[in-house]
């Protein structure tokens, strides 16, 4: 049986090949390889691509003198290029069936020929389009799909500052592609030593970059730059993230030519139970870069983006692993009943949810044309309505034809309870064998929500909207499912204007589903709405964007926000986007923050500005915004409510006022540790219980993560 890897990507992130792309070439949960420590040995650039160079090069002496790097217009650049990667990877919540201590032995390695061609250069930065001639990648069953042409830009001290991507290609591949080239990304220190931000395919760094000249071939010295990573901060945490480098050099030969003649870089990195050891080799080859002839070099023909942070991977098709096996042939045997039976024990056992479907998933795989029969059994209610939930996410993670039309036929009875309707297309929507047509048939539903002729019209309609975005959002590399979402929130929007905020509430759900700040200009007229419970509903759209893209909104509205519920609406949004995304919001919303938390507002809203806040001083140098002053003023008031936050607070006011803090509130009472504050302030509108919309989804997928977290 050939699978998609899909959502083992989905889950594991950008962990071990460059690119973001896993390659299970050896992936064995019964015996797990050990973590190896040594660096892997990286076998020297042997051409193993067809090399176009006929003619030798004469090189003039090397560039001592000249610091930096500074590109001729149409001067061309080829570099034979291997990345190689060794880990044990820790496959537990990823493969199915595989015990919580596996780990698997995954290796992958690039062979490429990269030519570049300088467009352009001055005294901010040089401008060059690139592609991989050739290139054979383990990790990527369609290599060539690499091949598109991209846009680079080098900064004079050498490091890559931009990458565009060709308009037409995935942004999966493009990501591969962008990873490559960062793997070349260096700095030249003009007074011989100097500190170096970077950005690499698992996360950011921070670098020493020094100078030395060594002895080669016992003849001559030669110029080396050498770099040594001092700290790693990795993207946002999946399953098997690499938490940390364990050792890291890279050296690099500036030579004769524009860029660099030869660079080798090795890292090992290390995560909870996980290892990665890469390296990296590239060498000059010529001038000669023929693949660069034809190809555009208008910049209105790519997309200038960073797409290293983002969780993007390749649906390509894999063979089972061996656990995967040994999994379905122990269900191969039993009869539909059984398999049924044997599901809803484990549900009746009160194991956790993530455990009761893998097995029936199985079942499905093995015998595709028991889908229809077990959806008959639930419609017939032979199985106990607990147990319903489960059946769905075996559908929507079993990978047969069978699987998804028993889905799509449920959601299309129109005969059936809207609960099972929904959950249905909840079980569609990141199905690898679902597209547009799906997203197009949602927003066509989803129009009912203005007109529908009864309330299980409506309410379907609004689960269709709300799994419009969830699809959108956990597929943000499918540019036209975007625009079917973003197409019906707009018109949906338009004809709620002038309704309630009932009616707009799961519009904005959608929207914040998709997580694109361009649809910011759809709400641009909220922070103005008379009505305080449109902007409350509205307060979750920036739930999913990346905080720097939506805090001039964020701010612009908090500037003239008073209404308290629709501030406790912001701020819980805010502290959730910023947690999730692992990156903070701008200063002036911080400003903000610190603003509204001096007034003591409710409980609600309180907690998620304290959380902001204590995540805000932990990334800044300074606390310039007098965070720890303002904590230390509300320790005592805290005490007074019973909330318990002070313990979110006290890391970070210093010890000696710590101690003070500590001594006059035990003068003034003691205080009750298990108390939570609940029954305090019932004026306040923070004490109302605050709910969004059930925006997808742990009815579902809970090993793939997307959608909106309530």
């Amino acid at each position: 049986m050939i699978k998609s890897k899909t959502k083992w990507c989905a889950a594991l992130g950008s962990v071990v090949c460059v690119g973001g792309v896993v390659a299970w070439l050896n992936v064995d949960g019964a015996n797990p390889a050990a973590p190896k420590t040594e660096l892997v040995e990286v076998v020297a650039p042997q051409h193993s691509v067809k090399n176009p160079d006929t003619h030798e090069v004469t090189l003039p002496i090397e560039r001592l003198a000249e610091k930096g790097c500074a590109f001729r217009a149409q001067e061309g650049l080829a570099y034979d290029l291997v990345v190689e990667g060794r880990g044990a990877l820790d496959l537990s919540g990823i493969v199915a069936n595989v015990a919580p201590t596996s780990t698997g032995d995954v290796r992958t390695s690039t062979r490429a020929r990269l030519e570049l061609r300088a467009l352009s250069s001055d005294e901010h930065a040089s401008l060059l389009v690139g592609r991989f001639a050739r290139i054979e990648a383990n990790h990527v069953v369609d290599s060539a799909r690499l091949g598109e042409p991209f846009l680079v830009s080098i900064n004079p001290d050498c490091s890559i500052v931009g990458f565009a991507h060709a308009k037409d290609i995935d942004q999966a591949y493009a990501r591969v592609q962008q990873a490559l080239v960062h793997e070349l990304s260096w700095m030249w220190p003009t007074e011989g030593k100097a500190s170096f931000e970077g950005r690499a395919h698992l996360g950011t760094y921070l670098a020493d970059v020094t100078t030395a000249m060594r002895l080669e071939n016992q003849v001559s010295q030669k110029l080396w730059v050498e770099q040594n990573i001092v700290d790693f901060k990795p993207w946002p945490a999946g399953p098997a993230t690499m938490q940390r480098v364990t050792s890291h050099l890279q050296r690099v030969r500036p030579g004769t030519v524009s860029w660099f003649e030869e660079l080798d870089n090795r890292t090992s990195y290390v995560g909870a139970r996980s290892s990665l050891q890469q390296g990296t080799k590239a060498k000059y080859l010529s001038a000669n870069t023929p693949s660069l002839d034809g190809v555009s070099t208008a910049e209105t023909d790519y997309v200038w983006t960073d797409l290293l942070p983002l969780d993007l991977h390749l649906a390509e098709p894999q063979p089972p692993t061996r656990a995967e096996v040994a999994a379905l042939d122990a269900v191969r045997h039993l009869t539909i009943e059984q398999a049924v039976e044997q599901y809803v024990e484990r549900v009746a056992s009160e194991v956790a949810i993530q455990d009761t479907w893998p097995a029936l998933r199985d079942f499905l795989e093995v015998k595709p044309q028991a889908a229809g029969k077990i959806v008959t059994m639930m419609q017939r209610r032979e199985v106990k309505p607990e147990a319903t939930m489960g059946i769905y996410i075996a559908l929507g993670n079993a990978r047969t034809p069978e699987a998804r039309s028993a889905l799509e036929g449920i959601m299309n009875d129109e005969g059936a309870p809207v609960i099972e309707r929904s959950r249905a297309i909840l079980s569609l929507i990141d199905r690898d064998d679902v597209g547009l047509d799906l997203a197009n048939s949602l927003g066509q539903r989803a129009s009912a929500l203005v007109d529908g002729e009864d309330s299980a019209s409506r309410m379907l309609a609004r689960q269709s909207l709300l799994a419009l975005g969830a699809m959108s959002g956990r597929k943000p590399q499918d540019a036209e499912i975007k625009a079917s979402a973003l197409r019906a929130a707009t018109q949906l929007l338009a004809q709620t204007k002038d309704k309630d905020a009932l009616y707009q509430r799961p519009v904005f759900g959608a929207l914040a589903n998709v997580g694109d700040p361009k649809s910011l200009a759809l709400i641009a007229h909220i922070p103005n709405h008379p009505d305080p419970a449109v902007r409350e509903a509205a307060a979750i759209v920036f739930r999913r964007m990346p905080p720097a893209a939506s805090a001039d909104f964020t701010a612009q509205w908090l500037a003239k926000e008073t209404n308290a519920s629709v501030k406790r609406a912001l701020w819980h949004t805010i502290e959730l986007q910023t947690f999730d995304a692992q990156a903070m919001t701008s200063d002036q919303v911080l400003k903000y923050a610190v603003r509204d938390l001096k007034e003591k507002p409710g409980f609600i809203t309180r907690k998620a500005l304290i959380r902001l806040l204590a995540r805000a001083i932990e990334q800044t140098e300074n606390d310039e915004l007098g965070i720890a002053d303002l904590f230390a003023h509300l320790m005592p008031f805290e005490f007074e409510q019973k909330s318990g936050y002070h313990r979110m607070m006290d890391p970070h006011i210093d010890d000696e006022r710590l101690a003070a803090i500590y001594d006059e509130v035990a003068r003034s009472f003691v205080p009750d540790e298990n108390a939570s504050g609940a029954d305090e302030r019932s004026d306040d509108p923070d004490q109302a219980p605050f709910f969004v919309d059930p925006v997808v989804d742990h009815t579902t997928k809970p090993s793939v993560p997307g959608g909106i977290a309530p």
